[in-house]
């Protein structure tokens, strides 16, 4: 099952959702499309990171970075450029608890589910599902309480920087 027809979905029906919360899509990366907007004094770190084998799943990842970006060592990267997990405030909103793709929004049914007659979602019900989660991410960087489907992550460093 080709991630196309969900992709799609996705750049219909989210992509517009979070630029109607003022976030500006920063150039994809490939496996991550990433998004900021800039509110009090922080920016706020969007990504929805899909599966790398091309499985229709994905997960948004979140992070709150200073409005003038990260200092890791002597190196400054604008808040433009920083990913969510370099952040200590990050994490991931995902349907599911749990660290691999199979907790992530997802349009693949797994087999025993298939053959106790499960069906497969279609792409809008999956982005429906992200866009009823969405509120909670709201309401962590409005007020500080995070939601039931926000699963903090640890940090990890940036690759260093390529001597030039």
């Amino acid at each position: 099952m080709s991630a196309a027809p969900l992709r799609k979905a996705v750049w219909s029906r989210i992509v517009p959702a979070l630029i109607t919360e003022d976030f500006h899509p920063l150039q994809d990366e490939g496996e991550t499309q990433r998004f900021v907007r800039r509110e009090n004094g922080v920016a706020h770190v969007l990504e929805v990171q899909w599966d790398r084998h091309d499985r229709p799943r994905y997960v948004l990842n979140y992070g709150t970075c200073p409005v003038d970006g990260l200092r890791v060592g002597t190196t400054h990267h604008a808040a433009d450029t920083v990913y969510a997990g370099w952040l200590p405030d990050s994490g991931r909103l995902q349907p599911l608890p749990g660290a691999t793709s199979a907790h992530w929004f997802r349009q693949d049914v797994p087999l025993i589910k298939r053959l106790f007659g499960r069906s497969t979602p279609t792409p809008d019900t999956v982005v429906e599902s992200t866009l009823a989660l969405l509120p909670e991410l709201w309401r962590y960087w409005r007020d500080g309480i995070p939601g039931r489907h926000m699963h903090a992550c640890p940090p990890v460093s940036p690759a260093p920087l390529a001597a030039d």
